[in-house]
């Protein structure tokens, strides 16, 4: 679930959640609890600049990097 993976990245880098939800567009910090609880969905157009506020790479938001270089490590061998 991509709403867990942000909770787990966010509070990683020690980001609020007002401040996520102000760049994503909301009024409130609630429209991204819910989202990160499983209540809401991202938009596909926001995953993009979701990716930007965290820094980091959009496919980390659905895989956690040592998923990632594992396939890669595969897929190089």
């Amino acid at each position: 679930m991509i709403g867990k993976r942000v909770r787990e990245l966010r509070l990683q880098k020690g980001i609020q959640q007002s401040f996520v939800a102000r760049k994503l567009g909301y009024k409130s910090s609630s429209s991204l609890n819910d989202i990160e609880m499983g209540r809401r969905k991202l938009k596909a157009d926001q995953i993009p600049l979701l990716a930007e506020i965290l820094d980091v790479e959009v496919s980390d938001l659905f895989l956690k990097g040592e998923v990632r270089e594992t396939r890669n490590n595969i897929n190089s061998a």
